[in-house]
């Protein structure tokens, strides 16, 4: 008989994988006179839905710097799971309208 092991990595990218086929229709809030989603509010935004889209939520959730509010904007983030285990992701906003911004979430194969 043969067995396959898969170890904690896998089991993280495998759900993760999933999400970037589903992690659409997120948003984000840009302030009066701003034309950015902060990255503090956007590692919440992301770590939220990937928590709703996969059903557990990620240790942490760490990207690059804000999101300019404008159609195919794109900024890196990297999701870490409970064991440490980390994958990336990339954020890209899909339309913008007035202070209310949407965004897809696409993370990594590997």
């Amino acid at each position: 008989m043969t067995s396959t092991r898969y170890g904690k990595a896998a089991a993280l990218i495998v759900p993760l994988f999933v999400v970037a086929a589903l992690a659409g229709g997120c948003s984000g809030k840009v302030g009066v006179g701003e034309n950015v989603v902060d990255q503090a509010d956007l590692e919440t935004g992301v770590a939220t839905q990937l928590e709703e889209t996969v059903g557990q939520a990620p240790a942490s959730v760490s990207c690059e710097d804000d999101l300019v509010a404008e159609v195919d904007a794109e900024v890196r983030c990297t999701v870490t799971s409970d064991d440490g285990s980390e994958i990336g992701a990339t954020v890209t906003v899909d339309s913008v309208d007035d202070t209310d911004v949407q965004y897809s979430i696409q993370v990594d194969e590997s």
